[in-house]
């Protein structure tokens, strides 16, 4: 499972958090198509990710990898 992880004062916690449903190439796509790019290098849990539309600012977040199954 991946989830992108970002600072968000407005909601409960400080954090929001965004499910990526489906990846391309270049992108994640999170649901209410909200998209980040993907790491040039090779993706790995908290590398950070910069948020697509967000070049006027700095709108980065941290990816989460959860391996799939259990430990």
């Amino acid at each position: 499972m991946k989830w992108i992880e970002q600072a968000n004062p407005f909601v409960a916690g400080g954090i929001s958090r965004y499910r990526i449903i489906r990846e391309t190439k270049t992108q994640y796509v999170c649901e209410h198509n909200v998209r980040f790019h993907k790491p040039k290098n090779a993706e790995r849990d908290g590398c950070p990710v910069k948020m697509v539309g967000g070049d006027l600012w700095d709108h980065f977040g941290t990816l989460r990898v959860k391996a799939e199954g259990g430990i």
